[in-house]
């Protein structure tokens, strides 16, 4: 099992909190906390990354969020599909969904960190 696995189901999910206690908190609109299911900070770059089921997709305001976080210079990867069960598809922003094995998922990860790694962000 992998670092960042699950290791006791019931414990994560009773961890999970219930975001309604915020409502009206954020005025007159509808927003609400979005989580997100993967951050990687390397030298103050940041990867975002969100997975969805395989014919899901963003909500609007989820949409959004990743969309800022990505005009603003971060990466931002979207992966469609179970993680133990094939097919696969990556989406990197603002690009289109593409089908990926996950070796391709590994590969650009780990490019993305070299870059991550070799370019520090000052100030």
């Amino acid at each position: 099992m992998g670092r960042g696995a699950i290791r006791n189901l019931e414990a994560f999910a009773a961890a999970r909190w219930d975001w309604s206690f915020l409502e009206g908190c954020f005025g007159q609109t509808r927003i609400s906390p979005s989580d997100i299911d993967a951050c990687v900070e390397r030298n103050g770059h940041f990867l975002w990354i969100e997975n969805k089921p395989l014919n899901g997709g963003l909500d609007t305001g989820q949409f959004i969020l990743l969309s800022r976080l990505r005009k603003r210079g971060d990466t931002v990867i979207i992966l469609y599909g179970r993680q133990e069960e094939p097919p696969w598809f990556m989406q990197i922003l603002p690009n289109p969904k593409k089908r990926v094995e996950m070796r391709d998922i590994r590969a650009y990860v780990s490019a993305w960190f070299n870059w991550a790694d070799g370019t520090p962000v000052h100030g």
